[in-house]
């Protein structure tokens, strides 16, 4: 016949666990339940208080010394928040979870680009787009490194992005980028929230980015030199970045078009921009000429020479709809 379950905790001594010689047994909902003490002593007292508990509340609050200790720490440490030891457990066993089912930023981003690859092999995206966002990724790898992606915060992207040493029209374009990063994240369930979102847009100020309306640009062409206006003229009606221009030889002027190489080109990438007639009307004065197309100036001149557009870039830079307002009669 087998022996009964004692219905209290019952003091043994036992062989040394982990250096603790006495025990206090017992049953917990049908669960054995076994506490291990260095003393007779502590041992005895803890046993005693286990079976006033008993004999009160059942076995479901059944706690040892050590932890009514916690409890009660807990609980004093929650008070100024007015949240329970549940609510905080629960709070707790959600964040260990965030934590356990995110990636390191490296990590991810090896997987990221990897199906970027694929997406541009498949043709379901553009080379160029992949190699915009690729400034963005090698940055967040970078300052991020192994960092879980769960533990980068608003504030973190906020500062990284204002201390990069670029104009403030780069630092949204990665901004952009991080967005698009930690979406995908999120569709992973890598991150609960996109921090990258409540990033505040970086605004350019009025003499980094500054378009010049038809007028200005009709004014401009009308007062260079010789020596200058059909750069300027290149700039307005082929929306080739300043930088691009001085790269340009001659030979790369053809007939009806210009053809900007992947050395000059800030994206790395060759591009071919139509000759349209307004421009054409400036640039055939100069049909035959060899060599570069901007004239002999030091450095300095050069950049100074630049500035009116240093921002009449591709597609917002271009006034291709008042071309007919713009040529010469």
């Amino acid at each position: 016949m087998p022996r009964p379950r004692p219905t209290q905790f019952e003091v043994k001594q036992a062989k040394p666990h982990q250096g603790k010689g006495w025990k206090v047994t017992g049953y917990v909902d049908g669960v054995p339940k076994i506490s291990w003490y260095l003393t007779e002593k502590e041992a005895r007292e803890d046993c005693k208080e286990f079976n006033v508990q008993l004999a009160a509340h059942g076995s479901d609050l059944v706690m040892s010394t050590t932890e009514r200790a916690d409890a009660t720490d807990a609980m004093a440490l929650l008070a100024p928040y007015k949240t329970s030891l549940t609510d905080a457990a629960r709070h707790f066993v959600a964040f260990m979870q965030t934590q356990l089912s995110s990636k390191p930023m490296n990590v991810f981003l090896d997987e990221y680009q990897a199906e970027m690859r694929h997406r541009v092999t498949t043709g379901d995206l553009k080379p160029g787009a992949m190699k915009a966002l690729k400034e963005t990724l090698v940055k967040l790898r970078e300052r991020f490194g192994s960092t879980l992606l769960t533990n980068i915060s608003t504030t973190d992207l906020t500062q990284w992005l204002s201390h990069l040493p670029l104009k403030s029209v780069t630092k949204e374009r990665h901004r952009s980028y991080c967005v698009q990063v930690f979406n995908a994240a999120k569709v992973r369930d890598l991150v609960q929230v996109n921090p990258a979102e409540r990033v505040a847009p970086f605004r350019s100020t009025v003499d980094e980015i500054h378009i010049l309306t038809p007028e200005q640009v009709k004014h401009l062409l009308e007062s260079a030199c010789d020596e200058t206006r059909h750069l300027y003229a290149i700039a307005a009606f082929a929306g080739i970045r300043w930088k691009e221009i001085a790269e340009l030889t001659w030979e790369q002027i053809k007939v009806k078009e210009i053809i900007v190489t992947a050395k000059g080109a800030k994206t790395r990438s060759r591009r071919v921009v139509e000759i349209t007639p307004p421009l054409e009307s400036f640039l055939s004065p100069l049909r035959g000429s060899t060599g570069s197309i901007t004239p002999e100036m030091d450095e300095r001149s050069l950049s100074e020479a630049s500035r009116p557009f240093a921002r009449f870039g591709r597609g917002e830079g271009r006034i291709a709809a008042v071309e007919k307002r713009l040529a010469p009669t």
